[in-house]
C-alpha cells in the first residue's frame, strides 16, 4: 500500500530525492542545504529547487520562497551523523503536518520506513542514500 501523495517508482515505492533529482538534467535543478536555504530569499530561477531542512522554520522557510519539496531529518540515527538520535517519527509528523510543500523522511532510512511509519507521519516518500546500496 502506497501513499497516493508519493511519486511511484520500482516496486510500488516512493522515489528519494536523488532519483527525482536524477531524472532532470543538472542545469535545471538545485537541491539547498539547510544554511544554504536561509541564505535564499526568493526561489533560484530554476526548474526544479529542493531542500534539506531540520526545522519548522526551515520547512517554512522552503515553502515561503517557493522550493518544490524539503527533505526532512534525519529521523531515525544513521552513520552520516554518528551520535545523533534522529528526531523520530513523532517529531517528523510534528514539524511536516501542515507543510505547503511535500516533506520526504530522510536519515536512517530503509524499504521498509515506508510503510507503516513514512505513511501514517504524513510523509510523501523517503529519502535513502546508504541503505539504497546495501
Amino acid at each position: 500500500k502506497v501513499n497516493s501523495r508519493m511519486r511511484p517508482g520500482p516496486n510500488g515505492a516512493g522515489l528519494s530525492r536523488k532519483a527525482i533529482m536524477g531524472e532532470i538534467d543538472a542545469s535545471l535543478k538545485r537541491h539547498l542545504n539547510a544554511q544554504q536555504l536561509l541564505q535564499t530569499q526568493t526561489r533560484p530561477d530554476i526548474a526544479l529547487v529542493g531542500a534539506s531542512v531540520h526545522t519548522r522554520a526551515e520547512l517554512e522557510h522552503a515553502a515561503q520562497i517557493g522550493c518544490d519539496f524539503a527533505v526532512l531529518g534525519a529521523v531515525l540515527p544513521t552513520a552520516s551523523h554518528p551520535g545523533a538520535a534522529g528526531i523520530g517519527w513523532d517529531g517528523f509528523a510534528a514539524i511536516a503536518s501542515s507543510s505547503a510543500i511535500p516533506v520526504y523522511a530522510i536519515g536512517g532510512m530503509s524499504e521498509g520506513d515506508l510503510y507503516p511509519s513514512a505513511w501514517h507521519a504524513g510523509a510523501h516518500g523517503i529519502a535513502m542514500l546508504q541503505a539504497a546500496w546495501l
